[in-house]
């Protein structure tokens, strides 16, 4: 999970900064991933095993759960902007863009899951 985390800041640019901004932010994206897996799971466990596509209601629920996720995400960009300053400003829709194209999300997306994610 940190080399992952190392590899995500990398890639967002992350150069020569303070280790306490570092800290915090991998605190916050380690926060975010977690109730995502919480909440993720919980809801699939609340599936009927049986089903083999979201329903309306269900597809709500889950796109808000989803939304949470980016909001948390961006929200530990937006509060250690001094780390990504030296790069090109990290958007929220680059965030989406992450959460999207996750392998998860590609697979709902088979079954006809679309999150409409702001």
């Amino acid at each position: 999970m940190n080399k992952l985390l190392l590899s995500l800041g990398l890639a967002l640019g992350i150069g020569t900064v303070s280790a306490g901004s570092v800290e915090r932010y991998v605190q916050m994206v380690n926060t975010a991933n977690s109730q995502f897996q919480k909440s993720s799971r919980s809801f699939f466990n609340a599936l009927d095993p049986q089903q083999r596509a979201f329903n309306g209601q269900q597809q709500q629920q889950y796109c808000q759960i989803v939304q949470h996720y980016v909001d948390d995400l961006y929200q530990a960009v937006e509060q250690n902007l001094d780390i990504f300053r030296s790069q090109k400003a990290y958007t929220k829709a680059d965030v989406i863009d992450e959460v999207l194209s996750k392998r998860e999300m590609q697979t709902l997306g088979q079954y006809g899951v679309k999150c409409q994610l702001k």
